[in-house]
């Protein structure tokens, strides 16, 4: 019968696109070798609201799964196209990044390593710097010697989380331990 064969036809032409697709996308972007450094689930850290229509955001959550997509390891989510409010690693990511400006760097690595990450990823060119200061400061209590490159377009940083408990932080200027 045509139809099938039409059919088979339309499945056929539908995948080469599909593939091509892909090929280009990844032709489009180098992932930070960073990545490849570091076996299992990562959160992205990532800047948010810094555009009132949201598509700075909407770029920061493609290139986050782009990434995350080629490292070849679990991720948290499907990087099924959701409102950033709602997407659920966006909502992680701003549990994380709210601990970690307030201190709460033993809850951000229990809750994680609980959840089953192997790491956070920084993208600290991206932050402003008293925030990306902050943000480093927390973050080496996790890990003092983070996975870091720079090729693929960017800096990145992975603080690996394993599974001992954060180094204690140290007293702030003029407060005690």
């Amino acid at each position: 019968s045509a139809v099938p064969a039409a059919l088979a036809c339309s499945h056929a032409a539908a995948l080469t696109a599909a593939l091509s697709a892909a090929t280009l996308t990844a032709s489009l972007a180098t992932v930070p070798s960073a990545y490849s450094q570091v076996e299992g689930p990562l959160l992205e850290l990532l800047p948010e609201g810094q555009n009132p229509n949201g598509e700075l955001d909407n770029w920061f959550n493609a290139t986050s799964c782009l990434y995350q997509t080629v490292h070849q390891q679990p991720i948290s989510d499907d990087c099924v196209l959701v409102p950033i409010e709602e997407n659920p690693r966006w909502v992680r990511s701003r549990w994380v990044v709210a601990r970690l400006l307030s201190g709460e760097v033993e809850a951000v690595h229990a809750r994680m390593v609980e959840e089953g990450f192997a790491g956070l990823v920084l993208h600290p060119d991206l932050l402003f710097p008293g925030d990306r200061s902050r943000l480093q400061a927390a973050l080496s209590a996790l890990d003092p010697a983070p996975v870091t490159s720079t090729d693929g377009g960017e800096h990145i940083h992975i603080y690996r989380l394993g599974s001992a408990s954060p180094a204690p932080s140290l007293p702030s200027e003029g407060g005690t331990a």
